[in-house]
């Protein structure tokens, strides 16, 4: 279904993807009411019912789905509500996410934001980060930069899309022996996506599909 989201529409979406693309749908800004339905219906969203940690009542869990992420990033420059008092906590959201992936590719701001000038003259190459601090940051900017929660596999193999993946599970395998980050499985089969088993790695004869780090790792 073809879909031209309004531009407060449009700042929901990046709210949602300011935290990773998923997220209880009451803890959204800006509030939709009427609005939301048609993004659903349109295929950008998908919905389900989680049990909230606070309560323990069922409450709706939302993620861009596969046609919300081509959607985003087909249209980085849609036009967002300039009024809703929600703009300013999703900029900082998508920054605090921007930052965190300039960190983990090297790749300098001025030759995002002025690709232009960077091509007018060579500058020194930037060294590239040792491959445990680009899953560190990688990790901080599938969390918002919070240590300490759950980042999911599928999440984090989208930011190092770079590395073939043997690489990457050899590293991410020796932090783990290493318990400079601790590997978990989604136990609830519902909770389970097919990226989710497409991302997963295995040790010791189980899958794993999510990842925790602290600030020490």
């Amino acid at each position: 279904m073809n879909v031209n989201p309004d531009p407060l529409q449009v700042l929901f979406l990046w709210g949602l993807l300011a935290r990773g693309g998923e997220g209880w749908k009451t803890d959204l800004k800006p509030e939709l009411k009427g609005r939301y339905a048609p993004l659903r219906r349109a295929g950008l969203l998908e919905e389900e019912g989680r049990p909230h940690p606070d309560t323990g009542r069922p409450r709706k869990w939302i993620r861009l789905s596969e046609a919300g992420w081509a959607w985003a990033e087909a249209r980085l420059d849609a036009p967002v509500s300039p009024r809703s008092t929600a703009a300013g906590p999703v900029l900082q959201g998508v920054l605090t996410r921007l930052k965190a992936y300039l960190t983990a590719t090297g790749v300098p701001l001025v030759e995002m934001i002025c690709p232009e000038t960077v091509a007018a003259g060579p500058t020194p190459a930037a060294p590239a980060p040792p491959l445990a601090a680009r899953i560190r940051s990688a990790y901080l900017a599938d969390s918002a930069g919070h240590w300490g929660v759950r980042v999911r596999l599928a999440a984090l193999r989208r930011f190092l899309g770079d590395i073939s993946r043997p690489v990457l599970d050899a590293a991410l395998l020796e932090l783990a022996r290493t318990e400079r980050l601790a590997l978990y499985p989604l136990d609830d089969p519902l909770d389970v996506t097919d990226a989710d088993r497409e991302a997963a790695i295995e040790r010791l004869g189980q899958r794993f599909h999510v990842v925790y780090m602290d600030p020490g790792a």
